[in-house]
């Protein structure tokens, strides 16, 4: 098994095309989630982790946010919004953690979602910004390269 708190996990980098590898993701996870392409990208990125914090990013903005879901690539550059409450504060100052939920009503329990995907984007060499948009909503842009 993998840790990704000790550092030892690797990528296994392929060149894929970005907006098909977002596609496939969106229809996996069957959730819905409005995709626009201003700029299509070959990206050099582990497919299955990219996958695994897309999902993530899907479900948290389903689970705790507003539709619609928005998801937007710009070359190497992937952002989900949605329209809800946003991120907490806390959230925001103090990063995810895990087994943390700051806000009791964004869902009981505790998750570990961004968590994982902050982790898996680590893996990959990414940086995953977490904000709230001006307007309303959560926004999580993946810098991929």
């Amino acid at each position: 098994m993998i840790w990704l708190k000790t550092g030892s996990s690797t990528a296994e980098l392929f060149p894929v095309p970005l907006p098909d590898v977002v596609r496939e993701t969106v229809e996996h996870t069957g959730l819905k989630a409005e995709m626009t392409v201003r700029q299509a990208a070959m990206v050099t990125t582990d497919p299955r982790r990219l996958d695994r914090i897309l999902a993530n990013l899907l479900t948290n903005a389903h689970r705790h946010g507003h539709a619609p879901v928005r998801i937007t690539l710009d070359g190497s550059t992937i952002t989900v919004r949605d329209h809800g409450p946003g991120f907490p504060p806390e959230l925001l100052t103090h990063g995810p953690r895990r087994f943390h939920t700051g806000a009791p009503e964004r869902g009981r329990g505790h998750g570990l979602g961004l968590t994982i995907a902050l982790g898996q984007a680590a893996v990959l060499g990414a940086r995953l910004d977490l904000a709230n948009a001006p307007d309303g909503g959560a926004t999580a842009t993946l810098h991929l390269g």
